[in-house]
C-alpha cells in the first residue's frame, strides 16, 4: 500500500472514498464541515437520523450518489491527550472499513496539524494493511488499498518516513512471532537476524553453543538442554557514521517455543508459546529501524534465542546452574526459563559498556493477570530512566505501568542451597519477583526491564495491535531511541 501526503483540498482528490472524523454531538472537523457543506447538510442529517454513536471504532459509510466523492466514511473519535493516539486508531478503522468494502483508494481528511499527528495517522493506516498469509493455501488475501492519501495543511514527508519505518519494524516483529515454531527454530532465528544484519550494514556475530560454553553462559545454555537444538546468542550493532556519545543496548528474550520444560504447561497455555521470542524480535526490529532512521546513537541488540523442551537432558527442578557472572541459580521451576536466558545476556551486554540497557521479555504470567493484554510492566534501577521510557510509551500511543523493585520481596528468591532460585513458588508479586531476579545480574548502567507477556500476543482483534502477534512496544522503543539521540 502506498501512503502519500497532500496539502490540496481533500475533495479535489479523486478517490473511492474520503474519510472524515465525527466527534461528540456529531461535531465535525474542518474537512468534515466542508464535506457536509458540499453535500448540502445531508451528511449531518444522516448522522442524526441514524443516531450515530461516537464510540471507539464506530463508522458510518455515506453514499453520495456522485462520482467523487462517491462515499464518505465517517469515523468516530474522542479527543484524547495526546490526540495523536486517537488519530492512529481512527486511521486504522477507516482503512479497515475501506478494505471491507473492496475499495482501492482512500483519502484521510483528518486535519492533523502536528508532525506527530500526521505520523500517527500514517501508522494507523499502515498497520491496518498488515496480513500474515504465508501458510494459507486458499486465496483469502484481501487486495486492500493501493493508495492512501493523508491531507494536511502542509506537506510532512519526515512524518511519513518515520511512520513507514515504525510500521516495517512492527511488521517484522509480527512476522517473526506469527511464524510457526517448527519453522523458526533458534538456529533459523539466528540466520534471519544474520541476514538482516548483512542487509542493513550492521555489525553482527552469532555465538555458537561451544563459544557460549567457553564464556560460562551455563544459565542460558541450560534452557535448551531438552531440545534437539541448542541456543544461540546473536549480537548486532548499529553505529552511526559520526561517533556517538551514547550507547543503548536492547536485550531480548528469544524462546522460540516454550513448553515449560519438565514443569510442563497445560495444553491451552502452550498453544501460542511460539510468541515467547517476541522480546528478541522486538530488539532485532529496533536495531534495524535505528539503521534505517540513521539515528545518531549507537544501538546494540542481543538476542537470547533458544527453545524450552522436556527432553531427556532438560533442566530438572532441583538442579543448580552457574551463570556467566558466577552466581549460582537453583532451578525450582523449569517454566521460569526466560530469566535464566536473560541473566547471561545481561551479564554479557555489560561488557560492551552501554549507557542504557533495556531488556524486553514475555516473562511472567503474573503480568498478564495484573495488567492484561494492553499494558506492559516496566521496572528498573533508575527512576528517571523508568519515567523516560514510560513517557516515550505514552507519546507513541502505548501503555507501560511502572512497578517497584521492592527490596523486601528479594527474600522470596533466596535459595537454601544456591545464591538465588529462579522461582519462589510464592503466588504473590510474580512480575516484581522476576524483575528482582534480573536485577541480580545488572551492576552498573541504567537498566529497565519490560515485561510484555500479555501485550505481545492478542487473543482477539485489538485495534492497531490486530490479532495474534501485536508488535507491542516497538513504537515506544523507537520513540525513546530518537529522543535520546536528539538529547545527547
Amino acid at each position: 500500500m502506498k501512503i502519500t501526503n497532500s496539502d490540496q483540498d481533500p475533495f479535489s482528490i479523486r478517490a473511492d472514498a474520503h474519510a472524515i472524523l465525527v466527534q461528540d454531538e456529531h461535531q465535525l472537523t474542518r474537512s468534515g464541515e466542508k464535506a457536509n457543506s458540499f453535500l448540502k447538510g445531508n451528511l449531518k442529517k444522516e448522522l442524526n437520523s441514524t443516531k450515530f454513536q461516537v464510540r471507539k471504532r464506530s463508522t458510518l459509510v455515506y453514499y453520495t450518489g456522485m462520482d467523487s466523492p462517491a462515499r464518505i466514511i465517517c469515523v468516530a473519535i474522542k479527543k484524547e491527550d495526546p490526540y495523536s493516539n486517537a488519530l492512529r486508531e481512527a486511521a486504522f478503522t477507516a482503512v479497515r472499513t475501506a478494505c471491507s468494502h473492496g475499495l482501492t483508494t482512500l483519502v484521510l481528511a483528518f486535519d492533523p496539524l502536528k508532525d506527530a499527528e500526521t505520523q500517527a495517522v500514517a501508522e494507523g493506516a499502515l498497520l491496518a494493511s498488515y496480513q500474515y498469509l504465508r501458510y494459507k493455501t486458499s486465496q483469502e488475501k484481501n487486495p486492500g488499498l493501493s493508495t492512501v492519501t493523508i491531507v494536511t495543511r502542509k506537506l510532512q514527508p519526515d512524518a511519513l518516513r518515520i511512520a513507514e519505518v515504525n510500521y516495517r519494524a512492527a511488521s517484522l516483529v509480527k512476522d517473526l512471532v506469527n511464524e510457526p515454531p517448527d519453522s523458526l527454530t533458534p538456529s533459523k532465528f539466528a540466520k534471519e537476524a544474520e541476514k538482516i544484519g548483512q542487509q542493513n550494514n550492521l555489525k553482527w556475530r552469532v555465538f555458537s553453543p561451544d563459544e557460549l560454553e567457553k564464556m560460562g553462559a551455563f544459565a542460558f545454555l541450560s534452557v535448551g538442554q531438552g531440545s534437539k537444538e541448542q541456543g544461540r546468542m546473536v549480537h548486532l550493532t548499529y553505529e552511526p557514521k559520526k561517533k556517538s556519545k551514547l550507547h543503548v543496548a536492547l536485550v531480548g528474550k528469544g524462546i522460540t517455543f516454550d513448553s515449560g520444560g519438565l514443569s510442563l504447561k497445560p495444553e491451552k497455555a502452550m498453544e501460542h508459546m511460539k510468541s515467547d521470542m517476541a522480546g528478541a524480535a522486538t530488539a532485532l526490529a529496533c536495531v534495524r529501524a535505528a539503521a534505517e532512521l540513521q539515528l545518531s546513537i549507537k544501538v546494540t541488540a542481543l538476542l537470547m534465542t533458544t527453545e524450552n523442551m522436556p527432553g531427556g537432558g532438560a533442566n530438572r527442578p532441583g538442579d543448580v546452574v552457574r551463570s556467566m557472572n558466577g552466581k549460582t541459580i537453583e532451578i525450582t521451576n523449569t517454566d521460569a526459563e526466560g530469566r535464566l536466558a536473560l541473566a547471561d545476556g545481561l551479564t554479557y551486554v555489560q561488557t560492551l559498556k552501554p549507557d542504557y540497557i533495556i531488556d524486553i521479555a514475555t516473562l511472567t504470567g503474573a503480568q498478564v493477570v495484573g495488567l492484561g493484554r494492553l499494558i506492559g510492566g516496566v521496572m528498573g534501577n533508575n527512576e528517571d530512566f523508568v519515567q523516560e521510557v514510560t513517557k516515550a510509551a505514552k507519546e507513541s500511543g502505548e501503555t507501560l505501568w511502572p512497578l517497584p523493585l521492592f527490596e523486601p520481596y528479594r527474600e522470596m528468591i533466596k535459595s537454601d542451597i544456591a545464591d538465588i532460585r529462579n522461582a519462589s513458588g510464592i503466588p504473590e508479586a510474580g512480575t516484581i519477583q522476576a524483575g528482582l531476579f534480573l536485577s541480580e545480574f545488572v551492576e552498573h548502567p541504567r537498566w529497565v526491564h519490560l515485561d510484555i507477556a500479555g501485550p505481545a500476543w492478542q487473543e482477539r482483534d485489538s485495534g492497531v495491535y490486530g490479532k495474534a502477534a501485536s508488535g507491542f512496544v516497538v513504537r515506544c522503543l523507537l520513540k525513546l531511541l530518537s529522543s535520546l539521540a536528539k538529547a545527547q
